[in-house]
C-alpha cells in the first residue's frame, strides 16, 4: 500500500506555464504560435518586395518615355511640315487663279479666301505681294546671303513651330519657317534652303534655284 503524505499534497500548487524569454505577453492575450509569427514576417517581406518592384517599373517607364517622347515629337513636327507645304501649294494655286482672272496679284490672302487660314501650329499664313505691291514693303521681302529678294512675285510662308519669323533666312526665328521661294521653284523649310544656298555660294552657284 502507498502512503501519501497529506502535508506534501497541501504544499503542492499547479505551476503556470513558462514562457520563452523572447515572447512578450500582453494583458488578456495569449502567446502567438511560431507559425503565426512566420506568416507576419512573410507578409512584411512581400510588402517590401512589392514596393521595390513598383519603383523598378516606374524607373523603366521613365527611361522609355525619355527616348520615346522626343522621337514622337520629331515625327509629329515632320507631319506638320508636310501639311504646311501642301496647304501653301493650295494657297499658291488660288493666287495664280486670281492672277489669271484679275490680271494682278491679290493684295492679301483675304482676296483669295485664306485670310484666316492657320498653319498646323495655329498661326496665320503670311503673304506679301511683291509684283505690284507697295514700295514701302520692300524691307519685308524674304532674302538670304545676297540680300536679294528670293521671290519676284510674292512671298508666302508659314512661321513654323516657333511662330516667329524675320525677313532674312539666316535669322534664328526663320530657321523653321516653311516657305515658297524662287517664285515657286522651292517649297520647304528655311534652314534647308539656307544650307543649300550656302553650299552653292561656296561652289559659285546661285542661291538654291530649283531646289525642292
Amino acid at each position: 500500500m502507498i502512503n501519501i503524505n497529506m502535508n506534501q499534497l497541501e504544499g503542492f500548487q499547479e505551476r503556470p506555464p513558462e514562457t520563452l524569454p523572447n515572447q512578450k505577453m500582453e494583458a488578456g492575450s495569449s502567446p502567438e504560435a511560431p507559425s503565426a509569427q512566420a506568416g507576419k514576417r512573410r507578409k512584411r517581406l512581400l510588402k517590401a518586395f512589392s514596393i521595390i518592384e513598383l519603383l523598378c517599373v516606374i524607373a523603366m517607364i521613365a527611361i522609355i518615355l525619355s527616348s520615346a517622347v522626343p522621337a514622337y515629337m520629331n515625327q509629329l513636327n515632320k507631319a506638320r511640315i508636310a501639311r504646311a507645304k501642301a496647304e501653301i501649294k493650295i494657297i499658291a494655286e488660288s493666287i495664280e487663279d486670281y492672277l489669271i482672272n484679275r490680271g494682278e496679284y491679290p493684295n492679301n490672302l483675304h482676296d483669295v479666301g485664306y485670310g484666316y487660314r492657320t498653319d498646323p501650329w495655329g498661326n496665320l499664313y503670311q503673304y506679301l505681294r511683291i509684283d505690284g505691291g507697295e514700295p514701302g514693303e520692300v524691307g519685308k521681302k524674304r532674302k538670304v546671303y545676297s540680300q536679294k529678294p528670293l521671290n519676284s512675285d510674292y512671298d508666302l510662308y508659314s512661321m513654323g513651330r516657333d511662330g516667329h519669323s524675320a525677313p532674312p533666312l539666316t535669322a534664328g526665328p526663320s530657321q523653321d519657317d516653311v516657305l515658297r521661294l524662287d517664285d515657286g521653284g522651292y517649297l520647304g523649310v528655311g534652314s534647308v534652303y539656307q544650307q543649300q544656298a550656302k553650299e552653292e555660294l561656296g561652289g559659285g552657284g546661285g542661291a538654291g534655284k530649283g531646289k525642292k
